[in-house]
């Protein structure tokens, strides 16, 4: 198995290594980003979560129809990453 990807250690090692050459500036750029994709993600399905009672008095669905977005939402959110991984 080691002879299949001999130079992974490296590449890991290299990246914590570069990270930590980073400026405060892009530390604190990269950090920025992430959390606030983080936050846009969760905040999401809390908004979408407390509009289920509208959304079945407005339209006339029941519950489990309600809860469908969420659901694909979630699904996607969990099956997206492994669909689409970098390669």
């Amino acid at each position: 198995m080691s002879s299949v990807f001999p130079s992974l250690l490296y590449i890991l090692l290299m990246v914590v290594h570069l990270r930590r050459n980073w400026s405060t500036a892009k530390k604190t750029l990269v950090m920025t980003v992430i959390l606030t994709l983080t936050f846009s993600i969760y905040i999401g399905s809390a908004i979408y979560t407390a509009s289920i009672p509208g959304l079945m008095e407005e339209f006339g669905i029941s519950s489990t129809i309600a809860t469908l977005g969420l659901s694909l939402f979630v699904w996607g959110y969990g099956i997206g990453p492994m669909v689409r991984r970098n390669v």
